[in-house]
C-alpha cells in the first residue's frame, strides 16, 4: 500500500513527526518539576501599600525565571505561594506554619521586623530557609539561624541618619515611633548613638495603633519636649525623627497643625516610610505633602544605582500597581531569584546545611539588580549605601528627590 501512495505516506510521516515534536514538552521522559516558593507579603495593614509593590515584584520574578529556565531547556519551573500577612505578626506566623506544613523549603518575607521576630522560632525549628528583603532590626542579626536578610541592619541605618543630621546642623532630636519591636529598636539606637554624632537625644513618643487620637498624643508629647528650646531661639538645630510605615502620612497631617512648634523644625524619617508613594501621589493629601516639603522631610533607605535592569523592573511594578516602587520591591525580586536558583541547584530534598552553604556562596556570586549581595557572618547583607530622599515641591506637585548618599565607606556626598 505504501508503494502505491508514496506521497500520502510521506505526508503522514511529516505530520506525525511534527506532532511528536510539539508534544516533547509533555513527554514523560522529560517530566517537568515544579518548585514552590512561599511569600509572606502584607497587602493590607500598615505596610499594605508598600506590600503590593513587593508582591508585583515577586510575580514578575516568577515569570522571568520560568522564561529563563525554558530558554535553557530546563525542566524545572517555579510557582509562587503567597499569603497576605496583613502586617500582623500573628498572621505572619500562622501563614508561615502553613507553608512549612506544605513542605516549602524556601520563603521570601516577611517584610517587617515585628513579623519576622514572631516567625523566628517556627522557621528555625524547620529545615527551610527564609529571606527577608527588608527586615533590619539588630536583634535578628544572629549567626547560624535559618533567617537571611538582603539588607543591612538598623545599626548602620541609624549611624548614617545621625551623621547626616549632624551635617545639617542638628543638635537636638526627638522621636515619634511605632510601638513595636522595630520602632522601639530604632528609637533605642537613636537614644544610645546620638551622642557619638554630637546630637542630644531629647526623648521619644510612641503610638501603638493606627488612630488619629494617638497621633495627636504623640505630637503633643514631642511639642512639650521641644517647646522650651524653641522659645530659647534654637529651632533651627532641632529635629523630629518619625519612625513609621504607611501611617506616616496621617501623622504628618496631624503635625501640620502645630504651626508654631513642630511645623518650624526639620523632620527626618526612616526606611519604613522613605519614597512612600501615597504621601506625594494622592490629591487628597497634597496639604500633607506640602507640610512634608516645608519641613524638608528626609528619610534614608538602602540605596543602589538605578541601572537599566532596575528601571525596567520598577516601571513594570508601577504599571501593575499604580505606585512608584522604592528599593525594597527590587530587593524582593533579587531575594526570590537567589532563593529559586539555589533550590534549583541543590534540589528540594537537600539537607539544611547543603542548602545554607550553597545560598551563601550564590549570594556572593549573584549578579543582582541591587548589586553585591554578599552576606556577613549573621546572614545579613554585608554592606551597602544609604540614599537620603527628601520631599520637594515642583510647580504644585510633590515628589521624593535623592538629595544625599551615605556611602558604605562612611563618606557622605550630595546625591
Amino acid at each position: 500500500m505504501y508503494r502505491r501512495y508514496p506521497m500520502l505516506f510521506l505526508l503522514l510521516t511529516i505530520l506525525l513527526v511534527g506532532f511528536s515534536a510539539c508534544d516533547d514538552e509533555d513527554d514523560p521522559k522529560e517530566e517537568r518539576s515544579t518548585i514552590q516558593i512561599g511569600a509572606l507579603i502584607p497587602t493590607s495593614g500598615d505596610y499594605g501599600i508598600q506590600g503590593m509593590n513587593n508582591l508585583a515584584a515577586l510575580e514578575q520574578a516568577v515569570l522571568d525565571i520560568n522564561s529563563e529556565r525554558s530558554a535553557q531547556g530546563s525542566s524545572i519551573r517555579f510557582e509562587l505561594v503567597s499569603a497576605n500577612t496583613s502586617t500582623d505578626p500573628e498572621e505572619a506566623r500562622s501563614q508561615l506554619v502553613s507553608m512549612l506544613s506544605q513542605g516549602l523549603r524556601g520563603i521570601v518575607g516577611p517584610l517587617t521586623s515585628a513579623e519576622l521576630l514572631n516567625t523566628r522560632d517556627a522557621i528555625n525549628a524547620s529545615t527551610s530557609i527564609l529571606i527577608s528583603p527588608s527586615s533590619t532590626i539588630t536583634e535578628l542579626a544572629v549567626a547560624g539561624d535559618n533567617i537571611y536578610r538582603a539588607v543591612t541592619s538598623d545599626e548602620v541605618l541609624v549611624q548614617a541618619l545621625l551623621e547626616v543630621m549632624a551635617l545639617d546642623g542638628i543638635e537636638q532630636v526627638a522621636t515619634i515611633y511605632r510601638e513595636d519591636s522595630w520602632g522601639e529598636s530604632i528609637n533605642a539606637l537613636l537614644a544610645t548613638q546620638a551622642s557619638t554624632a554630637g546630637v542630644d537625644y531629647l526623648g521619644g513618643a510612641s503610638y501603638y495603633a493606627y488612630r488619629n487620637s494617638l497621633f495627636i498624643e504623640a505630637c503633643d508629647s514631642v511639642e512639650a519636649m521641644v517647646q522650651p528650646l524653641i522659645e530659647g531661639g534654637s529651632s533651627e538645630s532641632i529635629a523630629v525623627v518619625l519612625v513609621c510605615f504607611d501611617e506616616g502620612t496621617p501623622i504628618l497631617r496631624v503635625a501640620s497643625n502645630y504651626t508654631t512648634s513642630l511645623g518650624i523644625l526639620r523632620w527626618y524619617g526612616s526606611d519604613g516610610f522613605a519614597n512612600n508613594g501615597y504621601l506625594v501621589g494622592t490629591d487628597s493629601v497634597s496639604t500633607t505633602a506640602s507640610f512634608a516639603a516645608s519641613v524638608q522631610f528626609t528619610a534614608p533607605v538602602f540605596g543602589v544605582v538605578e541601572n537599566e535592569r532596575y528601571l525596567s523592573l520598577a516601571q513594570q511594578i508601577e504599571v501593575e500597581t499604580g505606585n512608584t516602587p522604592g528599593i525594597y520591591p527590587i530587593v524582593t525580586y533579587d531575594s526570590f531569584m537567589l532563593l529559586a536558583n539555589t533550590l534549583a541547584e541543590v534540589g528540594e530534598a537537600a539537607s539544611l546545611n547543603v542548602f545554607k552553604e550553597r545560598l551563601v556562596l550564590n549570594a556572593s556570586e549573584y549578579d543582582a539588580i541591587t548589586g553585591d549581595m554578599m552576606l556577613d557572618e549573621n546572614g545579613d547583607r554585608a554592606e551597602g549605601d544609604y540614599y537620603f530622599w527628601t520631599v520637594m515641591e515642583n510647580g504644585g506637585s510633590y515628589s521624593w528627590e535623592h538629595t544625599r548618599t551615605r556611602h558604605a565607606d562612611g563618606t557622605i556626598t550630595d546625591e
